[in-house]
């Protein structure tokens, strides 16, 4: 069987970002989840081509915005149900609760462990950054990723063949061995050519973004 894929174009870093949020912006989401999920995906897509995907999942349907992911706190941190959001909306909340006090950790159910989670460690603490992980345990196996004190990302076993509702932590610390999947010298490099080059993107994904973007009218 051929597979039909869509022709590719390239855009700017910035369009991305702000046709991402304003995607978000015009389903409902605040102002603040809308700005740090664009920059999520801005950088998912000039890495793995992943986050214009991500984002129109998050901003396909009205009222989904309004159904946030509920919160609450445990003896150890928190515990965060995703409600099915994608790491656009999910990872900056999940980083965030991270960080707020040393040794916490949070609990994520109802959305697939992914290495895009990555963005949002890197958007909050670029320089003297904490190492985190996030995963779960099969035995004794810790099977997800982890950034190190460089920020160097890592996989540990093999994430994407899990059930996507297998629950997954966020915690302090990174997670021994693990395969490199990006340094941060090849990250930095890849953002730098996408502002000087563009950031590739399949064209029927981008129109689809577009459109649910424009719908986003009130002035800012």
């Amino acid at each position: 069987m051929t597979t039909t894929t869509s022709a590719e174009q390239r855009v700017s870093f910035r369009e991305v970002k702000e046709e991402s949020y304003r995607a978000l912006r015009a389903r409902g989401y605040d102002w603040g989840r809308a700005q740090a999920a664009g920059r999520a995906v801005g950088v998912a897509q000039v890495l793995w081509g992943s986050g214009i995907e991500a984002v129109i999942a998050d901003a396909k349907r009205w009222g989904r915005a309004f159904s946030r992911p509920r919160t609450l706190r445990s003896d150890d941190g928190f515990s965060l149900a995703a409600r099915g959001f994608r790491y656009p909306v999910i990872a900056p909340l999940a980083v965030a609760l991270t960080l707020s006090k040393p040794q916490s950790i949070v609990t994520v159910t109802k959305t697939p462990c992914v290495k895009e989670v990555a963005t949002a460690v890197w958007d909050m603490q670029e320089t003297n950054l904490s190492p985190l992980s996030w995963g779960f345990r099969s035995g004794s196996e810790f099977i997800g990723f982890s950034i190190a004190e460089n920020a160097d990302l890592f996989q540990h076993g093999k994430p994407n063949l899990q059930p996507g509702g297998t629950p997954w932590t966020l915690q302090h610390g990174r997670a021994d061995g693990g395969t490199l999947l990006i340094s941060t010298g090849d990250r930095l490099e890849k953002i730098e050519q996408s502002l000087r080059i563009g950031v590739g993107v399949e064209s029927d994904q981008w129109k689809t973004l577009s459109s649910h973007a424009r719908k986003f009218l009130v002035p800012e």
